[in-house]
């Protein structure tokens, strides 16, 4: 296959006129003029060729809550996903009781096992990378839409019994350090030799001096940024503190236009600069459901029913839970909002690849990289998808698709 024609993001994130040749599963050359020996040329002149996107934490879609779901619900979510440019994702649980989460999480790593075996289809699916743990280990007054019944402290036995559930498949586990246990908790997460988790700081009341010694105790991710903490002030700085002085750490940012107003979109940006932020979906189940349908008793999230309120899902009680705009959909908002191209579609494609250690297989154009492609024009309508070289199955809609 040979893309031939277009401009192509490259490595480096700038935008060059080259064409991209695929084989199999992989990209295998990539220049100026290359000869059309394929069977397959996909002319894309006047369109731009970008690497898939990666959404790190997504709760839903299509219908489909991750945390009370199936295989069929999941490869539900990542028919949707794929079909909109998200070529790889983690599935995100909400604070649920350790046995719920270990059932949940061997039904998703029994999926990824088979999903690596089904190769038949011609038409692709999102890839699960694995899993993003959000919860129970938060702050009650920080918990936003997660499930107080559930929260609880940092428990690193328990931990240890859910990572086994999931075949060492949680790549992110989010934890407010400030909780009794919590600093000791990183300390052994950050000694765990074989399917070692990222550490993300998320629904904390941590102060400046709390964000930071978490930090040295090995936290490098904060979940959700300015959602689900304490706010900056100038004489109590908080976690945005703390990370904005630590190279290492990356942070997530929704960019729906709901979650995070746009100043302070830009003012991240400023902040931390192309490579520490990872744009995120915070999808729920409603995503690409239709705007004018809901099912009875609304959507389910965890053990509880979001509502969609003008746009915004909500708890019954009103407060706001996660998001209904994809990750396409936020990099086309924060380009909006001022920040370029090149950075957004970086935040959400090789910045995500990187807090997983998949840099070297995923995230960017180059040589020997998956060949994770959106073929788009200049306005952002997305023309195709592929994953691993192959064209990602059309979406058929919440209600009516059966695999």
């Amino acid at each position: 296959m040979l893309f031939k024609g277009g401009q192509i993001l490259d490595d480096d994130f700038k935008f060059v006129i080259a064409d991209v040749r695929v084989e199999a599963d992989k990209i295998i050359e990539i220049g100026q003029n290359l000869p059309a020996e394929e069977d397959q040329v996909i002319y894309i002149k006047g369109k731009i060729l970008i690497p898939g996107l990666i959404d790190i934490h997504i709760h839903g879609a299509a219908g489909v809550d991750y945390s009370n779901s199936d295989a069929v619900g999941i490869k539900k979510m990542a028919n949707y996903l794929g079909s909109i440019g998200v070529t790889s994702f983690l599935a995100t649980s909400m604070a649920l009781p350790a046995e719920e989460l270990e059932k949940t999480y061997a039904i998703t790593s029994n999926y990824m096992g088979q999903e690596e075996k089904d190769t038949d289809d011609s038409l692709a699916v999102s890839k699960l990378l694995g899993i993003h743990m959000e919860g129970p280990y938060f702050s009650f007054e920080k918990r936003g839409a997660q499930d107080e019944n559930y929260l609880s402290d940092p428990d690193y036995g328990e931990f240890l019994e859910i990572l086994k559930a999931s075949r060492e498949n949680i790549k992110i586990v989010s934890m407010a350090p400030e909780l009794p246990g919590g600093l000791d908790f990183v300390r052994s997460v950050n000694k765990i030799q074989v399917g070692k988790p990222v550490v993300g700081i998320g629904h904390t009341v941590a102060n400046y001096q709390q964000a930071k010694d978490a930090i040295d105790a090995g936290a490098n991710h904060v979940t959700h940024l300015f959602n689900g903490m304490l706010p900056f002030m100038h004489r109590a700085p908080g976690v945005l503190g703390a990370v904005s002085e630590a190279q290492a750490v990356t942070v997530e940012l929704i960019c729906d236009g709901i979650h995070v107003h746009p100043s302070a979109v830009r003012l991240t940006f400023k902040l931390f600069g192309r490579d520490r932020i990872v744009l995120i979906s915070d999808g729920l189940s409603p995503m690409g459901c239709s705007d004018g349908f809901e099912p009875e008793g609304g959507y389910w999230c965890g053990h509880r029913r979001v509502y969609l309120r003008d746009g915004a899902a909500k708890l019954e009680d009103g407060t706001l839970a996660g998001s209904n705009t994809n990750l396409i959909n936020c990099v086309k908002n924060a380009v909006k909002y001022g920040i370029s191209k090149e950075e957004a579609i970086k935040s959400a494609s090789l910045n995500p690849a990187k807090v997983l250690g998949l840099e070297n297989k995923i995230g960017s154009i180059k040589v020997g990289k998956s060949a994770d492609l959106i073929v788009m024009d200049q306005d952002w309508e997305i023309h195709n998808v592929y994953i691993e070289g192959r064209e990602a199955k059309a979406f058929e809609g919440c209600y009516e698709l059966s695999f």
